[in-house]
């Protein structure tokens, strides 16, 4: 069955993804540094020594890196591989665009050279503001997911991007958060479908969506520490709904 093998390999480095349970331990945890200990009980253990709860995101992008690292060692195809992984590729592009439209700054680094359509394509529609930019790459993503999943026969999956798609084109700065609480939502029935899928493509995005939400959760508490904020703060921020 098409993608099993790599589904087993996802669910079980999944039982080491950060759960709520490891995030009420950092919550909790009277010193900042306690809570960096954490990691260690986590998927993010082989990625910190040497590190500190200052290099957060580093640790992030080297264990993401590892992962996609070991998904194409292990023979996944390229094209579902760059799908995958596609969300987490516009994330990282996000900040070099905008660099580059607003700032004209000169940027040549591998995911420029691999996304210099969509460079191409928002210098010439003379964004304004940042948010346009945040729309106009989130609005890139599902397009190109549901092209995806129509070219690759993934139908189990196409109804989530669809439904998506439909909300993001209505939103607005005004509304990002009821926007992102509605994807959210399709995200849990998307999660929900993953546990009786034994092929396809759902599995595989159900583990990367459980594995965004655990990194926001991390990136805020740490956030929330150096702030010196109280733990029913950070037990509220945590809680919050964001989208991966």
């Amino acid at each position: 069955m098409k993608n099993l093998f790599f589904i087993s390999f996802l669910r079980a480095r999944e039982k080491k993804l950060a759960d709520r349970i490891d995030l009420e331990r950092m919550i909790g945890a009277v010193k900042i540094e306690e809570s960096f200990k954490v990691l260690n009980d986590t998927d993010y253990a082989p990625f910190i020594s040497g590190k500190s709860y200052n290099e957060i995101e580093e640790i992030i992008k080297d264990e993401r890196r590892d992962l996609r690292k070991s998904l194409e060692v292990m023979g996944l195809d390229k094209e579902t591989l760059d799908f995958i992984f596609l969300k987490d590729d516009l994330i990282l592009l996000t900040k070099e665009l905008k660099e580059i439209i607003f700032y004209k700054a000169e940027k040549e680094n591998s995911l420029i050279k691999q996304y210099l359509d969509l460079i191409k394509e928002a210098k010439n529609r003379n964004f304004s503001n940042a948010f346009e930019i945040d729309l106009f790459l989130t609005n890139t993503y599902y397009k190109r997911a549901i092209d995806f999943c129509k070219r690759s026969g993934e139908n189990n999956a196409l109804p989530f991007f669809v439904d998506a798609y439909e909300i993001v084109k209505k939103s607005n700065p005004k509304n990002l958060r009821k926007r992102d609480e509605a994807i959210f939502k399709l995200e849990d029935g998307l999660i929900e479908k993953s546990k009786s899928e034994i092929a396809g493509i759902v599995p595989l995005l159900a583990f990367l969506i459980k594995k965004r939400r655990a990194e926001e959760a991390i990136r805020r508490i740490f956030a929330s520490k150096k702030l010196g904020m109280e733990t029913s703060k950070i037990q509220n921020i945590i809680n919050s709904p964001i989208a991966s």
